[in-house]
């Protein structure tokens, strides 16, 4: 039987893991908008590491590149 706090522990690093982790997400999605080129959609396979590497929801890549005006090509990410 595991203590509480041996749960709680591991629990509250679990979610700092993942809260760091989507943090350099964020970041990196902030460089690739960073480095598209005006007109081309954002490349399928840079949205797939966003969202299989870093937890980025593909909802929330597509929300923050549609305010700014790049699209992302669904095709090549599906």
């Amino acid at each position: 039987r595991k203590s509480p706090d041996l749960v709680k522990r591991v629990i509250r690093l679990e979610e700092e893991g993942y809260a760091a982790t989507l943090g350099e997400g964020l970041k990196r999605l902030e460089n690739v908008l960073a480095g598209a080129a005006a007109g081309t959609p954002l490349a399928g396979a840079d949205v797939f590491q966003l969202t299989a590497t870093y937890g980025l929801p593909l909802d929330d890549i597509l929300e923050v590149a549609g305010d700014r005006g790049i699209g992302v090509d669904l095709e090549s990410f599906k």
